[in-house]
Protein backbone atom coordinates (compact mmCIF):
# COMPACT_ATOMS: atom_id res chain seq x y z
CA UNK A 1 0.00 0.00 0.00
CA UNK A 2 1.36 3.56 -1.03
CA UNK A 3 0.44 6.71 0.23
CA UNK A 4 -1.49 8.77 -1.78
CA UNK A 5 1.20 11.55 -1.87
CA UNK A 6 3.74 8.23 -3.14
CA UNK A 7 1.14 6.92 -5.16
CA UNK A 8 0.35 10.18 -7.25
CA UNK A 9 4.21 10.14 -7.92
CA UNK A 10 4.36 6.63 -8.71
CA UNK A 11 1.97 6.76 -11.64
CA UNK A 12 3.50 9.86 -12.94
CA UNK A 13 6.78 8.03 -12.84
CA UNK A 14 5.18 5.47 -14.07
CA UNK A 15 3.46 7.19 -17.11
CA UNK A 16 6.40 8.94 -17.78
CA UNK A 17 8.29 5.16 -18.30
CA UNK A 18 5.38 4.08 -20.87
CA UNK A 19 5.56 7.78 -22.56
CA UNK A 20 9.39 7.02 -23.44
CA UNK A 21 9.37 3.33 -24.34
CA UNK A 22 6.14 4.18 -26.68
CA UNK A 23 8.73 6.91 -28.36
CA UNK A 24 11.85 4.02 -28.57
CA UNK A 25 9.74 1.66 -30.16
CA UNK A 26 7.73 4.40 -32.60
CA UNK A 27 11.73 5.42 -33.53
CA UNK A 28 12.64 1.75 -34.08
CA UNK A 29 9.94 0.84 -35.99
CA UNK A 30 11.19 3.72 -38.37
CA UNK A 31 14.27 2.08 -38.84
CA UNK A 32 12.29 -1.22 -39.61
CA UNK A 33 10.02 0.24 -42.27
CA UNK A 34 13.41 1.89 -43.47
CA UNK A 35 12.99 1.24 -47.71
CA UNK A 36 15.67 -0.42 -49.00
CA UNK A 37 14.14 -0.39 -53.02
CA UNK A 38 13.61 -3.11 -55.42
CA UNK A 39 17.11 -3.22 -56.58
CA UNK A 40 19.44 -6.28 -57.15
CA UNK A 41 21.40 -5.79 -53.99
CA UNK A 42 18.27 -4.69 -51.14
CA UNK A 43 17.83 -7.98 -49.80
CA UNK A 44 21.65 -8.13 -48.68
CA UNK A 45 21.53 -4.36 -47.74
CA UNK A 46 18.76 -5.15 -45.33
CA UNK A 47 20.62 -8.37 -44.28
CA UNK A 48 23.70 -6.67 -43.73
CA UNK A 49 21.63 -4.11 -42.00
CA UNK A 50 20.16 -6.48 -39.75
CA UNK A 51 23.60 -7.90 -38.66
CA UNK A 52 25.08 -4.70 -37.97
CA UNK A 53 22.05 -2.24 -36.29
CA UNK A 54 19.91 -5.44 -34.41
CA UNK A 55 21.75 -7.30 -32.45
CA UNK A 56 18.93 -9.32 -31.41
CA UNK A 57 18.08 -10.24 -35.14
CA UNK A 58 20.10 -13.31 -35.05
CA UNK A 59 23.14 -14.87 -33.38
CA UNK A 60 25.39 -13.63 -36.36
CA UNK A 61 24.05 -10.12 -35.16
CA UNK A 62 24.72 -11.28 -31.57
CA UNK A 63 28.55 -11.83 -32.46
CA UNK A 64 28.99 -8.77 -34.50
CA UNK A 65 27.79 -6.64 -31.78
CA UNK A 66 30.00 -8.44 -29.01
CA UNK A 67 33.29 -7.98 -30.54
CA UNK A 68 32.29 -4.28 -31.94
CA UNK A 69 31.50 -4.20 -27.97
CA UNK A 70 35.25 -5.86 -27.33
CA UNK A 71 36.54 -3.15 -29.65
CA UNK A 72 35.22 -0.68 -27.92
CA UNK A 73 36.66 -1.64 -24.52
CA UNK A 74 40.33 -2.76 -25.87
CA UNK A 75 40.58 0.37 -27.39
CA UNK A 76 39.49 2.10 -24.82
CA UNK A 77 41.97 0.40 -22.06
CA UNK A 78 44.80 0.59 -24.45
CA UNK A 79 44.06 4.59 -24.57
CA UNK A 80 44.25 4.47 -20.98
CA UNK A 81 47.15 2.54 -20.25
CA UNK A 82 48.97 4.63 -22.97
CA UNK A 83 48.55 7.65 -20.53
CA UNK A 84 50.45 5.78 -17.95
CA UNK A 85 54.28 6.48 -17.74
CA UNK A 86 55.11 2.84 -17.43
CA UNK A 87 53.70 2.34 -21.05
CA UNK A 88 55.74 5.83 -22.34
CA UNK A 89 57.82 4.65 -25.46
CA UNK A 90 61.81 4.34 -24.48
CA UNK A 91 61.94 6.54 -27.55
CA UNK A 92 60.87 10.33 -26.58
CA UNK A 93 59.74 10.98 -30.17
CA UNK A 94 57.20 8.51 -30.81
CA UNK A 95 54.08 9.25 -29.63
CA UNK A 96 52.68 6.07 -28.20
CA UNK A 97 53.79 2.87 -26.99
CA UNK A 98 54.45 0.80 -30.07
CA UNK A 99 51.97 -1.98 -28.95
CA UNK A 100 49.18 0.08 -27.75
CA UNK A 101 49.18 2.00 -31.29
CA UNK A 102 49.10 -1.59 -33.16
CA UNK A 103 46.35 -2.16 -30.91
CA UNK A 104 44.49 1.22 -31.81
CA UNK A 105 45.43 0.62 -34.84
CA UNK A 106 43.17 -2.71 -35.66
CA UNK A 107 40.62 -0.77 -33.49
CA UNK A 108 40.34 1.57 -35.90
CA UNK A 109 40.58 -0.58 -38.70
CA UNK A 110 37.33 -2.11 -37.09
CA UNK A 111 35.66 0.77 -36.65
CA UNK A 112 35.81 1.78 -40.06
CA UNK A 113 34.78 -1.05 -41.27
CA UNK A 114 31.51 -1.40 -39.46
CA UNK A 115 31.00 2.15 -40.12
CA UNK A 116 31.03 1.56 -43.63
CA UNK A 117 29.58 -1.63 -44.14
CA UNK A 118 26.30 0.34 -42.12
CA UNK A 119 26.55 2.92 -44.60
CA UNK A 120 26.44 0.87 -47.19
CA UNK A 121 23.63 -1.29 -45.77
CA UNK A 122 21.08 1.55 -44.98
CA UNK A 123 18.54 2.36 -47.20
CA UNK A 124 18.84 6.38 -46.84
CA UNK A 125 22.44 7.30 -47.20
CA UNK A 126 21.11 11.24 -46.21
CA UNK A 127 19.41 9.73 -42.86
CA UNK A 128 22.40 7.93 -41.95
CA UNK A 129 25.24 10.42 -42.41
CA UNK A 130 23.40 13.34 -39.91
CA UNK A 131 22.25 10.51 -37.74
CA UNK A 132 23.70 11.92 -34.29
CA UNK A 133 24.91 8.35 -33.12
CA UNK A 134 26.65 8.21 -36.18
CA UNK A 135 28.30 11.57 -36.32
CA UNK A 136 29.45 10.10 -32.67
CA UNK A 137 30.54 7.35 -34.35
CA UNK A 138 32.62 9.47 -37.17
CA UNK A 139 34.21 12.13 -34.87
CA UNK A 140 35.46 8.82 -32.92
CA UNK A 141 36.90 7.56 -36.38
CA UNK A 142 38.12 10.80 -37.95
CA UNK A 143 40.67 11.68 -35.00
CA UNK A 144 42.99 8.95 -35.35
CA UNK A 145 43.29 9.39 -39.45
CA UNK A 146 43.78 13.30 -39.02
CA UNK A 147 46.60 12.51 -36.62
CA UNK A 148 47.82 10.08 -38.92
CA UNK A 149 48.33 12.86 -41.70
CA UNK A 150 49.41 15.70 -39.28
CA UNK A 151 52.23 13.11 -37.64
CA UNK A 152 53.24 11.87 -41.07
CA UNK A 153 53.40 15.64 -42.84
CA UNK A 154 56.93 17.03 -43.21
CA UNK A 155 57.66 20.07 -41.25
CA UNK A 156 60.26 21.67 -39.11
CA UNK A 157 60.61 23.85 -35.93
CA UNK A 158 57.31 26.04 -34.55
CA UNK A 159 54.65 24.39 -37.38
CA UNK A 160 55.96 20.87 -36.60
CA UNK A 161 55.30 22.07 -32.78
CA UNK A 162 52.08 23.72 -33.15
CA UNK A 163 50.73 20.29 -35.72
CA UNK A 164 51.78 17.77 -32.40
CA UNK A 165 49.93 20.18 -30.09
CA UNK A 166 46.97 19.75 -32.89
CA UNK A 167 47.02 16.26 -32.69
CA UNK A 168 47.29 16.02 -28.76
CA UNK A 169 43.33 17.74 -29.18
CA UNK A 170 42.56 14.78 -31.94
CA UNK A 171 44.12 12.32 -29.13
CA UNK A 172 41.71 13.60 -26.65
CA UNK A 173 38.52 13.22 -28.79
CA UNK A 174 39.31 9.59 -29.34
CA UNK A 175 37.48 9.50 -25.53
CA UNK A 176 34.24 9.62 -27.77
CA UNK A 177 34.60 5.68 -28.26
CA UNK A 178 33.15 6.15 -25.05
CA UNK A 179 30.19 7.13 -26.46
CA UNK A 180 29.99 4.00 -28.87
CA UNK A 181 30.04 1.53 -26.30
CA UNK A 182 26.89 3.60 -25.16
CA UNK A 183 25.44 3.41 -28.30
CA UNK A 184 26.14 0.09 -28.37
CA UNK A 185 25.12 -1.25 -25.38
CA UNK A 186 21.64 1.14 -26.02
CA UNK A 187 20.99 -0.39 -29.03
CA UNK A 188 20.92 -4.13 -27.40
CA UNK A 189 19.13 -3.13 -24.73
CA UNK A 190 16.22 -1.21 -26.32
CA UNK A 191 15.68 -3.94 -28.66
CA UNK A 192 15.03 -6.35 -25.86
CA UNK A 193 12.59 -4.17 -24.36
CA UNK A 194 10.74 -3.89 -27.53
Amino acid sequence: YLESCCQHKYHQRKEHVHEEMRKEAESLKVVEDEDWGDGKCAQYQRFLWDILEQPTHSIASRVVASISITFILVSTIALCLNTLPYFAPEDVTGPDNEALAMIEAACIAWFTLEYVLRFIATGNKWNFLKGGLNIIDILAILPYFISLVLLHAKMEGEQYNTVKRVVQIFRVMRVLRILKLGRQIGRASCRERV
